[in-house]
C-alpha cells in the first residue's frame, strides 16, 4: 500500500512538471478605444469591454486616444486576461 502512495505521488509531480513545462498559448482582443485612464491604467473599449493594463514592464503607446483600434496581446482564456503582453494602436484606422 506504501508503494501505491509514493507512485501516485510521483506521478501527480510528473504531471505537475510536464504542465508546467507547457508552452502559454497568447489571445488577442480588437477593437476601439471608448476611454483610457491613465491613472487607473484602465482601458474600455466601444462594446463596454474594460481591461486594466497593470503589468509592470507593459509598455502602453503614449498617444493611446479614444477612436484608436487596439489590439490587447495576453495570456488566458476569453474574459480572463491572466497576463497582458502587448498594447498596440493598429495602423490602418
Amino acid at each position: 500500500m506504501k508503494h501505491c502512495k509514493l507512485a501516485a505521488t510521483g506521478i501527480a509531480l510528473s504531471l505537475a512538471a510536464v504542465m508546467a513545462a507547457l508552452p502559454a498559448f497568447a489571445n488577442s482582443l480588437s477593437g476601439t478605444v471608448g476611454n483610457w485612464d491613465a491613472d487607473k491604467k484602465l482601458l474600455t473599449l466601444t462594446n463596454g469591454e474594460a481591461i486594466y493594463l497593470r503589468a509592470k514592464d507593459l509598455a502602453i503607446p503614449e498617444t493611446l486616444t479614444p477612436g484608436d483600434k487596439v489590439t490587447v496581446v495576453f495570456q488566458g482564456g476569453e474574459g480572463a486576461y491572466d497576463l497582458i503582453t502587448a498594447v498596440q494602436i493598429d495602423e490602418d484606422q
